[in-house]
């Protein structure tokens, strides 16, 4: 009897689950965008393009700027502007409101003051009021290497240029071993770099903020 009933409990959440999948559809739009919505909800936004291109602030301080336009939008929210550096792992750096209603072209751009060092991806999430969304297609900006460690493999002192070319575009750097621990850390650069002549043998993870606030990380071997 006690076997029958768990055969029951686990055919009812199946039956919950697959009810819940299937409230959602996942569709695409003409242009390849990958669209998330309720079956019995209307697409908020036509997205007529987003672009993502480099710019800057200053000869030391990159930009990304993205820019889209949509066609018309329908009880429209927001957009999230998403990133990522491998396409899996998203996180929020901004948001922009939407207009709500409109049938016309509606002009939107957004500014990632502090890009990550190499790739980054950006994508839209576009949210309606009731909660419906959908994602546009993905662009891509590599920023390339804003920092240069040398030497390495390093015996004893590490050497760090930043993207002014001084210790005054970095404002921490920390050492990490390969269990996690915090080995080391400054607040800036000091001028006869950073010294690892005591530390084991092994890989280190130096993990240095620019004074644009990007940050990068990098595998450093200690012979």
């Amino acid at each position: 009897m006690k076997q029958y009933y768990l055969f029951a409990i686990l055919c009812m959440a199946c039956h919950v689950s697959y009810a819940q999948e299937t409230a959602i559809a996942i569709e695409y739009d003409a242009a390849g965008s990958r669209i998330v919505r309720k079956k019995a909800g209307s697409l908020p936004v036509t997205l007529s393009h987003f672009t993502a291109e480099k710019s800057t602030l200053n000869e030391n301080h990159p930009l990304a700027l993205l820019k889209w336009r949509t066609a018309s939008e329908t009880n429209s929210d927001h957009f999230d502007i998403q990133r990522s550096d491998d396409g899996k792992q998203w996180i929020e750096i901004g948001s922009v409101q939407a207009s709500g209603d409109k049938a016309s072209d509606t002009d939107y751009s957004f500014t990632d003051f502090a890009p990550l060092d190499g790739e980054n991806l950006y994508r839209l999430k576009m949210i309606d009021q009731d909660r419906t969304f959908t994602y546009s297609r993905i662009q891509s900006l590599d920023f390339g290497s804003l920092i240069v460690f040398y030497p390495n493999p390093v015996k004893g002192r590490l050497w760090i240029k930043g993207i002014v070319g001084d210790q005054n575009g970095i404002i921490d750097v920390q050492v990490w071993d390969t269990a996690g621990r915090l080995v080391q850390e400054t607040k800036s650069l000091p001028s006869e770099g950073i010294d690892m002549t005591l530390l084991p043998t092994g890989v280190y993870t130096v993990r240095v903020v620019n004074h644009s606030g990007s940050v990068t990380v990098k595998k450093v071997a200690k012979e």
